[in-house]
């Protein structure tokens, strides 16, 4: 396991800017905006005055940041300088990023800046592509077309995608869906033949956009604008609508109404939303705990964790899983709930593994004073991004997709290990004259899994798949598994 970074002395603190606390105010705080997070934590403890204009010099950057992003991510209405620290990094690493991915059983769909690229099984029609072939190498997805198709004279640009099993969703600067694959009682969002072969426009009657999509297995979720939610597809409980209604195209979860949401999430069979105020509602099968209600009972309505509420936590995002979910908190902490099979919920726990039916706190990432900033949830395994640009993984490692170089389960979060040739201004020789290329860690900006793979933004922009390589998932121009991060050469910029 990873040895845990150490805490730097308050007295080393000191000595580094040393002096600094002493000049004007005006001074400070202009010394604060060529700080980055770290270097700002660090300078707020020399004293309190400093530590108040460090937590002004960190709002205003959240604020710039969010503004910049608010028109394709909600986010909470709070202003608590604790809130704002964290989800800083998360906005810098959400800024950064040109690369957008997702993948379901057997494909991946990737968004590289507004150009959409599929690759993997072709067999349900989920790669967009016009036909049921299988692609070893992206191709790009004639995203354009299929828009005209729905508004001729108007522009708009692909910037989003959440896949589901069999199917794939994108998502619009304009605030449209746009969905193809296995079609089946309305798991596109419309009635369609048995596959839809190209994209294809969700019939949505509301003005407002659509800011975020969400695709399970047989349902998903659209989050709009003005922060409700809606469900579509077949559940018996997740589409949140009550016992009465298990099939239909876009409709507004009623009970939601009045509650400002900022982010959903669709598993396998349950649905996550988060709302403004932090709190987290599930719905859907309870099975193994994977609602995080304390029992394993089917919720037909949205109900509040209660947990989280009783802990006075609150939560800024989440991801469910096949039969298990993720929750990460406004400090950074994150929480597992579910299915514990092949140790997925990170507890560092032996066989036989245990279910967890209320949030349970993932201790390594709090004892190694890790921040985490986003994370994502399969149906056997978990990947786990830190604001320090490291992804950890855990769970069943069958064909090496958590990436760590063997195919050992691990229930303890693991470091993914990537090097790259660092940048150095000047060259270095050996005493035989010749270069010395030092390596580096590669640092991440996102993170995503399917069922026997992970891929990874990387701060370049570069797109990172590991694990099980049949039908060409992985992107690699062939079917073979990768024990190790690779770069899909096909999609560098």
């Amino acid at each position: 396991m990873e040895e845990p970074p150490r805490k730097k002395p308050l007295l080393e603190v000191s000595i580094v800017f040393e002096g600094l606390e002493k000049l004007p105010n005006d001074v400070v705080a202009e010394v604060c905006d060529y700080l980055d997070l770290q270097s700002l934590s660090r300078f707020s403890r020399t004293c309190s005055n400093v530590r108040t204009l460090v937590n002004e010099a960190v709002e205003g950057r959240y604020k710039v940041l969010a503004a910049e992003l608010a028109p394709r991510l909600l986010l909470p209405r709070r202003n608590d300088y604790k809130y704002m620290w964290f989800r800083t990094r998360f906005l810098e690493l959400r800024k950064k990023q040109r690369v957008k991915v997702s993948t379901g059983i057997g494909h991946t769909v990737v968004v590289r800046g507004h150009d959409v690229f599929s690759f993997g099984e072709g067999t349900f029609g989920s790669l967009g592509l016009g036909d049921l072939v299988t692609q070893e190498s992206p191709k790009q997805v004639d995203v354009a077309t299929c828009l005209k198709k729905h508004d001729p004279e108007n522009i708009d640009r692909a910037i989003g995608v959440s896949c589901g099993t069999f199917h794939t969703a994108l998502l619009t600067e304009q605030g449209r869906v746009l969905t193809n694959g296995e079609e089946e009682d309305l798991r596109l969002g419309y009635e369609a033949d048995t596959k839809q072969l190209v994209p294809r426009v969700v019939p949505f009657s509301q003005k407002t956009r659509v800011l975020q999509v969400s695709l399970g297995a047989n349902h998903g979720l659209l989050l709009t604008a003005d922060r409700q939610v809606y469900s579509f597809g077949k559940s018996t409980a997740a589409l949140g609508h009550g016992k009465e209604i298990r099939k239909t195209t876009p409709r507004h979860i009623v009970a939601l109404k009045g509650i400002s949401c900022i982010s959903v999430a669709a598993g396998e069979q349950h649905s996550m939303v988060l709302s403004d105020s932090g709190e987290l509602f599930t719905f859907g099968t309870g099975r193994h705990g994977r609602l995080g209600h304390g029992s394993t009972e089917t919720v037909n309505l949205p109900r509040c964790v209660q947990y989280f509420v009783n802990m006075n936590t609150k939560i800024c995002h989440v991801a469910a899983g096949g039969n298990f979910s993720l929750a990460i908190d406004d400090e950074g902490n994150i929480f597992s709930f579910g299915s514990g099979s092949a140790g997925k919920l990170g507890h560092n726990v032996a066989p036989p593994y245990e279910n967890e039916s209320k949030p349970k706190l993932i201790k390594f990432f709090t004892d190694s004073n890790l921040k985490v900033a986003d994370c994502t949830a399969a149906n056997t395994h978990s990947a786990v991004l830190t604001c320090g640009g490291n992804v950890y993984t855990f769970g069943l490692n069958r064909y090496g997709k958590l990436g760590l170089g063997d195919e050992v389960d691990r229930s303890t979060p693991s470091k993914v290990k990537v090097y790259k040739p660092k940048v150095t201004a000047e060259k270095k020789l050996d005493v035989h004259g010749k270069e010395i290329v030092e390596l580096e860690l590669v640092r991440f900006l996102s993170v995503s899994s399917g069922d026997w793979h992970t891929m990874m933004v990387s701060e370049d922009n570069l797109l990172y798949t590991v694990g099980g390589g049949w039908f060409g998932r992985l992107g690699h121009g062939n079917q073979l598994n990768t024990p190790v991060p690779k770069v899909v050469e096909a999609l560098r910029w």
